[in-house]
C-alpha cells in the first residue's frame, strides 16, 4: 500500500485545449469555407470592353468621308449577360456629328445546372448548421465534464484531508492504548481494537489513493 502514489489533481478548464472541441471547430470552419466558395461562384462577374474606329466614304462617293467611333461593354455572370453599345458618326466633309446610337441587350440563362447549384448551396448551408450544432454540443459536453470533474476533485481533496486527520487520531489513540496497557490500565483487547482500526485506515487510504489516481487519469483524458 505504501507503493501507491498520491495523485496530482491539478486541473484548469480550457475548452480550446480539448481535441474534441478543436476538431468540431475545424469542421465548422471547413463547412463555412466550402459554402463561401460556392456562393462566390454566383457573385463572380466579368466586364469586357471594346472599341472601334472606322473610316469610310458615305455612299461610296469620294470626298464624303466619315469617321464612325464605337464603344461596347459586356457584363457577364454565371447565369446572365448584359451588353451595351454606343456608336456615332462624324461627317468630315460636312463637319457634322450625327447623334450616337445606343443599344442595350441582355440574356438570362435558366439552365438545369442552376437548379443543381441551388441544391448544392442548400446542402452546404445545412452542413454549416449541423457543424455549428456539433461544435456547440462539443463545447457544452466539455463544460459539463469539467464541472463534474472539478466537483469530484474538490470532494476527493476534502475526503483525503479528513482521512489523514482520522488516521493521525487513530495512530495517537493506539499509542495511548499501548502506553496504558504497559501500565496495566487497559485490557489487551482494547489495544487490539485500536490496532485493527489503524489497519483498516490503511485500507481506506489505499482505496482513496486509487480513486484519486482515476481522477488524475480523467484529467489527462479531458486535456487530450
Amino acid at each position: 500500500m505504501d507503493s501507491i502514489p498520491e495523485p496530482v489533481l491539478d486541473f484548469s478548464s480550457n475548452e480550446e485545449g480539448s481535441s474534441t472541441v478543436f476538431m468540431q471547430s475545424l469542421a465548422l470552419s471547413i463547412a463555412k469555407e466550402d459554402l463561401a466558395l460556392k456562393m462566390a461562384e454566383f457573385e463572380n462577374k466579368s466586364l469586357q470592353t471594346g472599341g472601334s474606329l472606322n473610316l469610310g466614304a458615305s455612299n461610296n462617293i469620294p470626298g464624303n468621308e466619315t469617321i464612325t467611333p464605337g464603344f461596347s461593354a459586356t457584363l457577364s455572370g454565371k447565369q446572365f449577360s448584359l451588353t451595351g453599345k454606343v456608336e456615332g458618326t462624324y461627317d468630315i466633309t460636312a463637319n457634322d456629328f450625327i447623334p450616337p446610337a445606343v443599344s442595350v441587350s441582355g440574356s438570362w440563362s435558366n439552365n438545369p445546372s442552376s437548379t443543381t447549384d441551388s441544391l448544392t448551396v442548400q446542402k452546404l448551408q445545412n452542413e454549416v448548421l449541423l457543424a455549428e450544432i456539433a461544435y456547440a454540443n462539443a463545447k457544452n459536453d466539455y463544460q459539463q465534464s469539467t464541472n463534474s470533474l472539478e466537483n469530484r476533485i474538490a470532494s476527493w481533496n476534502l475526503s483525503f484531508m479528513l482521512l489523514e486527520q482520522t488516521m493521525d487520531y487513530h495512530k495517537r489513540a493506539l499509542q495511548q492504548q499501548q502506553d496504558l496497557a504497559e501500565r496495566g490500565l487497559v485490557a489487551k483487547s482494547e489495544v487490539d481494537d485500536a490496532a485493527f482500526t489503524v489497519e483498516m485506515d490503511a485500507y481506506d487510504l489505499a482505496t482513496t489513493l486509487l480513486s484519486g489516481l482515476q481522477l488524475e487519469n480523467e484529467i489527462r483524458i479531458l486535456q487530450i
